[in-house]
């Protein structure tokens, strides 16, 4: 299976914690959907899922029809906002 090329890429220059996990340093396409009716993030390497993360759904969409790309901001020392 092919890894879909449209999918925004967010890089990481430090090790992510998830949970009790790591997420290395890398490059990692992102996508959002629902599971089981929460609202989630998707992190890919090729097509190879490497970590799922809760998200919250918001309806700020920064005036574009459609968001074609991530980002990442420090929100302290500990912590990131996707």
């Amino acid at each position: 299976e092919k890894s879909d090329n449209s999918l925004p890429v967010l890089t990481f220059p430090f090790e992510l914690k998830i949970g009790e996990d790591y997420m290395p340093v890398g490059h990692y396409q992102i996508k959002g959907e629902k599971v089981d009716g929460q609202t989630v993030f998707k992190f890919y390497q090729g097509n190879i899922e490497m970590a799922q993360i809760p998200a919250t759904e918001t309806h700020d969409d920064f005036g574009e029809e459609t968001i074609t790309f991530s980002k990442w901001e420090a929100q302290g020392d500990n912590e990131i906002k996707i």
